[in-house]
């Protein structure tokens, strides 16, 4: 027995070290590495966002091939190389950058928590470590670790300063110098926080995530990650220890991932909530069952149990649509939809949608359906789709349109919640649709739809509806068949009662393609019930044959061949049978092009061609080693466009010839531009066969030579380019188009953020044709001022909040191109605030409340029920028990200023409510009304000309059957046999007999003005939407004539084509005045007319400026007086003598010596070379000015540097001795480049040309704002501030022009454009009114110089010059100075192009430059460092490293001074007397151009917009 008992002690010991047998719990901490102070760590401080400075490390670290000889600890849970991160960034993995993450979350060791590191060599160590690894890796037998690297994360906090729940965690690095390895441990009990409560409001945090990532796209991440259940990672291995996770990463090919454990064999044990119950929501609850277990989420929430929301919060749902429709290809286009769960209302919206299909997506319901399903409010019990999938399930489905023969194949695959708790979900689409005219939209009708579930893990549904043009009768049906797939607990015991459930979608569907923004939107109300009847299904799955399923559709049930499979009749049976379907000859497949499909029993597979790879779906061609010579001892990467050779660890070499390293790295360190960081940020580096060797090469759609790329094009504004955020919209605003969010939300407009809160905004009264004042209006009473924000995508619903007590109907056409911001409707947007409970905040304590406007008819939120009598919504009765049901009328609408209502309903004029007017074909008993049934052929003889009307005892009902030789429904019938109309008379009493010669046969042929196939005639519409009309009428239909002709609008004549206002039409039905004047109603003259705003005169069809005397306004400058002038007739400003301007900013003629009085009471008159008195004004210390004119410097933060370095924004001291730096902003997204300062406003201005903005924020960081976003802005490239003024100047290197905006307003006016190649560098003077700019052209590199205004342009430098980059103005010498990076110097010359010098050589590549006191300080993308030269003698004093946070190159740099530069100009003075819509631009000549914005020249239709000169 001794022997066999040795036998099964040695087994379970190997049991055990295999992780075969399961411990009792985690990983004890007392079984962690030693840490802490006795065990000799180093300790990071206690604080947020901190890393630690680079430690090299004793034995470098292989990951993921790489040799590392350092790394950063990073306080938020990770490891980092190449650079620290401080920060934490809220996304989901995988980062940019090369990291280690055993569980990446925003730490906070303020208040709790400790975090340590060493790296260690100690031999129990190291014993220990080789130990465990050996335990799990078969490679690792042979591993004897020289370095160990060990960081604790010890009962850390989360932000802010959170210390209730603490996560303990440790990661072991142990290397040879030769091969790596990680190991994760986590204490038991040691994740009990998974986010923190997060920096931006707006945006909650990612939920922690664990992983490694090579930061070349390679990544592993740990079960869990990014999940509710990451909090398991101490129960969860891959070790077989609970808490304990190990991995190979030092070795692993370009090819390869890292290397999970290889000596684990698998648990068998039996699932119990006890084994595996964590895989469970931590909001749901485990139930044991005879073979396993299910999970449930709890009371409050709702779910599958792995998956769980608590109820009635709203949520996202994200994803890309991609495909085929009617021929045009999607590619990645945005998907986004807003869900109020408390409501089941969702508002989906597919973003990137171009004009040619936008219109006819419309009816792809499908896309919002589906979401509907999934977030459907329950009625009592019934789950929606969430509650049974957790939103991890596929669904197709197949749309069809019987009567035009499309045929839309929709394949999509949620993928659950991600890091954010948003539903993740990708879509595939194939097919067509029926064309939808330009302009149009679309309506539909409520409709069910049943949801059987016909298998474990598959549901099915089957629907019928019908769309239709808006303003029109004519429906167009179709069919969706949807299979939904999914993982269900099969433990579970079914019951048979809720196989069946009913989707209801109310009749508030809301349907919209918005041309200028490219987005078709969908929002619907649903809620999921039970079957009111018995489920048909119960008996009906007996008559269901073989591959075949029964669905209930309607109060009926239908056998439907299982997916894969078709219907077809078998004449032998005489009844249908179901039989494959070979989707890859027949075209139904999605196979890419270059795809294999392989039939299989109902389904299909798809295999890429050879050369191809992907996943038959999607196949890109294989980039080939063949023929590329790469050495025995290194290995082709296939990873980038082209392959190149890589020698293996151990080697050095480049890739062709490889040698062993001898006592060098053993991993070859790549060189040309892989091991020096020298491309532009729009290349990449690739191997180039003609040099052997890697090179730069820049990026599709940019030119040059690698280390310089530059745009081939130019880049739209958002107004065409739609790159605004689903839930914004592009707005033309004076200063251009510009992106802004929607109501609800908060952002720059390019990423929106749902917002904490809604405020409601008043709604107008509706519009009188007796009122004075336009809808559109704005008058000095601000009473009578619309609210202005901007307009939402969708119109009101029910569901909203109560609104005021007259509503405003819409004034627009049914046919117009949906305009978002010219709808006179202000509608909050979703998403809402807290749900208002009925009566609260209005109405009296009986629970009535306010109705308002939806569609412009008044309805009532929730379950109140509108009454039309009192104009007031009230509780609903008894009878009505349903949430969300309407009222048996339709309500009226306003439509070209009338009131109207829907078909089969006549407005009454003395009640103000719509009253059936008995139109044939309608079901007045169907709540609501407008339902459209088919009247009984017997009481309207809607039978086809070739059908009769015949009773029917099956039905007992009256039908139309079609003639003997004709088949059809007997609303339409053709013929079925040969039959010529020579011979029988067999055409349409519109239309005639003729001989077709290509036919050779007789056939019935229309009259003109009819149109058909000659057996049945309808007359031909004249018009088909309101593109085929003239632009001031309607496409409406006549009863007459029975069909669509165009017709002039009020105050228009004409037939409809051409329509010409009316003689007596006025300006409020032609909108003739100008853009400064309003049409106001003459009560003298009983008429409309324009009339000209006050400060302006003229016939108000023409309005300038009207110039009031200063005897009147008192508003001359400094050292001038009001005097008559007889050639203005009036009283204008003079300079008084001795001094020169245009009598608002005078200069003074004499000398401050002889006439010291010329000088400003807080200046003095003092020496100046550069005068040609030899002295000058110059203001006292604490003022500041040009001498002549002074204020009060005020007192900011000096001698800064602060430095763009492409994702953060650095400052630091200009002195070394005063301090390191730190970032002021980082956004991962951004990629700040242009630096200017506004010395005066003591803010910081920088552009970022990812989102085409430019930003600003005080010297810290603090009040951070875009200035100047979307709209007409491509890339722009540099910046600068004319404080004077208040203006900001950029270069755009996509538009190729040079634009100015007023800071405070933001309006916007090009001011340079034309024989522009690549504008970089822009500098202002604002004292002398010049702007200066370089462009990068490289046949014809130049630096110009013109007014502040754009005139007066002139080239200033276009010799001896290849790359200026950053400009800057010297006042100290009056010169402007320019960094080159092609010359590699810094040069300077006079302002007015003379006396060139050059300050320095051999700057290997400067990018930034500026100016504080003696010194010039550059950037350079050579060594990513701070240079500083002296400015007279050029010599370079040091090189400096840039602050900890930032990473890449560094751009852009700008020094705060300790005072502003002694300058003023024209208008720095109340805005130069500028018209308030005009910029007050210098010329350079000492006056001023008063400028129209691009939107006044652009926007013709509010009449001309003139410059004035001064």
């Amino acid at each position: 027995m001794k022997p066999f008992k040795d036998l099964l002690v040695r087994s379970l010991l190997l049991w055990a070290s295999l992780g075969v047998l399961r411990p009792s719990g985690a990983v004890p901490k007392s079984e962690f590495f030693r840490f802490g102070e006795r065990a000799g760590d180093n300790k990071l401080l206690n604080k947020d966002d901190f890393s630690t400075t680079e430690i090299r490390l004793q034995v470098p670290l292989i990951f993921y091939g790489q040799i590392y000889e350092s790394l950063f600890v990073n306080i938020n849970g990770f490891v980092s190389f190449l650079t620290e991160i401080p920060n934490f960034f809220n996304v989901q993995f995988p980062l940019e950058y090369p990291i280690i993450a055993p569980f990446y979350s925003d730490v906070d060791i303020t208040r709790a928590g400790n975090i340590w590191y060493r790296e260690t060599s100690d031999p129990r160590t190291v014993t220990r470590a080789k130990n465990e690894l050996k335990k799990y890796f078969g490679v690792a037998e042979g591993f004897n670790p020289e370095g160990i690297f060990i960081v604790t994360w010890d009962g850390v906090g989360a932000f802010s300063q959170r210390a209730d729940r603490l996560n303990t965690y440790q990661l072991i690095l142990a290397t040879d110098g030769k091969e790596s390895y990680a190991i994760f441990k986590y204490a038991d009990g040691g994740i009990q926080w998974l986010q923190s409560d997060g920096k931006d409001p707006n945006m909650a945090d990612a939920r922690g995530q664990a992983g490694l990532i090579s930061g070349d796209g390679r990544h592993l991440t740990l079960k869990g990650s990014g999940t509710d259940q990451v909090r398991s990672l101490d129960k969860w291995s891959n070790t077989g220890v609970p808490g304990l996770w190990v991995y190979r990463i030092g070795q692993i090919a370009l090819d390869e991932n890292v290397q999970e454990p290889d000596l684990v064999s698998e648990d068998k044990a039996e699932e119990s909530c006890a084994s595996s119950g964590s895989v469970c929501h931590s909001n749901a609850i485990c139930k044991d069952y005879d073979r396993g277990f299910c999970c449930s989420c709890q009371d409050g929430y709702f779910g599958n149990g792995i998956n769980c929301l608590k109820k009635e919060e709203p949520l996202r749902v994200t994803g890309k649509v991609s495909g085929t429709v009617n021929g045009m290809e999607l590619k990645d286009a945005d998907l986004h939809s807003y869900v109020l769960t408390v409501e089941g209302r969702t508002y989906t919206a597919i973003s990137r949608m171009p004009s040619q299909i936008g219109y006819d997506i419309q009816s792809i319901t499908v896309f919002g359906t589906g979401i509907a399903w999934l977030f459907a409010k329950a009625v009592g019990d019934v789950p929606n789709g969430f509650a049974l999938t957790g939103a991890m399930f596929t669904r197709t489905a197949e749309v069809d349109f019987p009567q035009t023969g499309h045929h839309l194949f929709v394949h999509q695959r949620f993928k659950g919640l991600d890091v954010f708790n948003s539903v993740q979900v990708n879509t595939e689409i194939t097919g067509s649709v029926p064309t939808v005219p330009l302009g149009s939209k679309i309506e539909m009708d409520a409709f069910n739809e049943e949801y059987t579930r016909v298998k474990p893990g598959q549901i099915r549904a089957r629907s019928s509806r019908v769309f239709r043009l808006q303003g029109q009768t004519i429906d167009t049906p179709f069919t969706v068949e949807t299979t939904i797939d999914f993982d269900e607990c099969r433990w579970r015991p079914k019951s048979n009662d809720l196989n069946t459930v009913r989707l209801k979608v109310a009749e508030n569907i809301f349907i919209q393609y918005d041309a200028p923004e490219q987005i078709v939107r969908y929002a619907l109300s649903a809620k999921v019930a039970p079957l009111e009847e018995t489920d048909p299904c119960v008996e009906g799955r007996q008559e269901c044959g073989q591959n075949s399923q029964c669905v209930v559709d309607g109060d009926t049930f239908r056998c439907v061949c299982e997916r894969g499979y078709e219907e077809v009749y078998d004449a032998t049976l005489n009844e249908a049978i179901c039989l494959d379907i070979n989707e890859c000859d027949t075209g139904r497949d999605n196979c890419h092009l270059d795809a294999i499909c392989v039939n299989s029993p109902g389904s299909f597979a798809c295999t890429c061609r050879h050369g191809f790879t992907g996943d038959g779906f999607t196949c890109t061609r294989e980039a080939s080693c063949e023929g590329v010579p790469c050495d025995p001892n290194a290995v082709c990467d296939l990873r980038g466009t082209v392959p190149r050779c890589t020698c293996r660890p151990g080697f050095t070499g480049d890739g062709f010839f490889c040698s062993k390293d001898q006592g060098g790295p053993s991993v070859d360190e790549q060189r040309d531009c892989i091991d020096n960081n020298i491309c532009s940020p729009y290349a990449d580096c690739l191997y180039d066969d003609a040099v052997r060797g890697f090179r730069c090469a820049c990026f599709p759609g940019y030119s040059g030579d690698g280390e310089t790329c530059t745009p081939d094009g130019q880049r739209e504004s958002c107004g065409t380019a739609r790159n605004c955020s689903p839930y914004g919209v592009c707005s033309k605003k004076n200063t251009g188009y510009v992106c802004e969010c929607l109501p609800g939300f908060t952002g720059d407009g390019y990423t929106c953020d749902v917002s904490s809160s809604v405020t409601l905004p008043p709604l107008q009264p509706p519009y009188q044709p007796e009122d004075p004042y336009p809808p559109y209006h704005h008058t000095p009473d601000d009473s009578r001022l619309p609210y202005e924000t901007p307009q939402e995508p969708y119109p009101q619903d029910p569901y909203q909040q109560p609104g005021h007590r007259r509503p405003r109907p819409p004034y627009q056409q049914p046919d117009d191109t949906y305009d978002t911001y010219q709808r006179p409707e202000e509608i909050p947007e979703y998403p809402l605030p807290e749900e208002q409970q009925p009566g609260e905040g209005q109405g009296s304590d009986s629970g009535w409340s306010e109705p308002q406007c939806l569609f412009g008819a008044c309805w009532c939120p929730g379950t109140l029920q509108y009454n039309i009598i009192h104009n007031r919504c009230e509780p609903s009765s008894s009878q009505r028990s349903e949430v969300g049901e309407i009222e048996a009328r339709p309500l009226p609408s306003c439509f070209a200023g009338k009131c109207i209502c829907t078909l089969g309903y006549a407005y009454d004029n003395l009640r103000h409510e719509c009253r059936a007017d008995h139109t044939p074909g309608y079901d007045y008993s169907i709540k609501g009304g407008g339902h459209r049934v088919r009247a009984s052929c017997n009481e309207i003889n809607t039978c086809h000309p070739n059908a009769q009307c015949v009773y029917q005892p099956s039905s007992k009902s009256y039908s139309c059957v079609c003639d003997v030789g004709y088949e059809g429904d007997g609303h339409s019938c053709s013929s079925k046999i040969d039959i010529s109309c020579d011979k029988v008379n067999i055409c349409h009493f519109n239309a005639q007999c003729v001989y077709d010669d290509a036919a050779l046969q007789h056939v019935c042929v229309c009259q003109q003005g009819y149109q058909g196939d000659g057996l049945v005639c309808t007359p031909q519409d004249e018009c088909s939407s309101i593109q085929d009309c003239d632009v001031n009428a309607q496409c409406l239909y006549e009863s007459v004539s029975r069909r669509y002709k165009c017709q002039c609008n009020s105050g228009f004549e004409g037939d409809g084509r051409t329509c010409t206002p009316e003689r007596a039409a006025s300006c409020n039905i032609v909108n003739n005045c100008h853009n400064f004047a309003d049409c106001i109603y003459d009560t003298y003259a009983l008429r409309y007319r324009c009339q000209c705003r006050a400060g302006y005169e003229g016939d108000g069809t023409f309005c300038n400026p009207t110039q009031v005397g200063c005897n009147v306004v008192h508003n001359c400058g400094d050292n001038a007086e009001c005097a008559y002038d007889l050639t203005a007739s009036g009283y204008r400003c003079k300079c008084r003598e001795g001094f020169s301007g245009d009598g608002f900013f005078c200069r003074s003629s004499r000398s401050c010596r002889e006439d010291p009085s010329v000088c400003h009471p807080q200046a003095s008159c003092q020496p100046d070379a550069l005068s040609s008195f030899g002295v000058a004004c110059k203001c006292l210390d604490g003022f500041t000015g040009d001498g002549y004119t002074c204020q009060e410097a005020p007192d900011h933060e000096k001698y800064l540097l602060l430095i763009n370095q492409g994702l953060s924004v650095l400052r630091m001291p200009s002195d070394p001795r005063s301090g390191a730096g730190f970032p002021i902003h980082v956004e991962p997204f951004m990629t700040a480049v242009g630096a200017d300062v506004d010395c005066l406003a003591g803010r910081y201005y920088w552009t970022d040309v990812r989102s085409s903005s430019i930003r600003s924020s005080k010297y810290d960081g603090r009040e951070r704002k875009p200035v100047i976003s979307g709209g007409n802005i491509g890339s722009p490239e540099d910046v600068a501030v004319d404080w004077v003024s208040g203006n900001v100047y950029w270069t755009d290197s996509e538009n190729d022009v040079v634009a100015v905006a007023s800071i405070k307003k933001g309006k916007i006016r090009t001011v340079v454009k034309g024989d522009l190649v690549n504008p970089r560098g822009i500098a202002v003077h604002p004292g002398r009114g010049l702007l200066f700019w370089s462009d990068w052209n490289r046949e014809g590199a130049k630096i110009e110089v013109s007014g502040l205004d754009g005139s007066h342009r002139r080239k200033l430098v276009e010799k001896d010059i290849m790359l200026p980059n950053s400009l800057v103005i010297d006042y100290d010498l009056e010169n402007l100075c320019w960094a080159d990076a092609g010359t590699h110097k810094i040069e300077c010359v006079n302002l007015d192009g003379n006396e060139r010098r050059v300050v320095m050589t051999e700057a290997r590549y400067p990018f930034g430059l500026t100016i504080l006191g003696q010194d010039f300080y550059y950037t350079d993308w050579n060594d990513t460092k701070i240079h500083t030269v002296d400015r007279y003698s050029g010599f370079e004093s040091g090189a400096r490293d840039p602050p900890l946070g930032g990473s890449g190159k560094l751009y852009g740099i700008a020094a705060v001074p300790p005072s502003c530069p002694p300058v003023a100009n024209v208008c720095g003075a109340d805005g130069g007397n500028c018209p308030e819509s005009h910029l007050c631009l210098p010329n350079g000549r000492g006056g001023r151009t008063c400028a129209c914005t691009d939107d006044a020249l652009e926007n013709k239709e509010e009449g001309p917009c003139n410059d004035y000169n001064y």
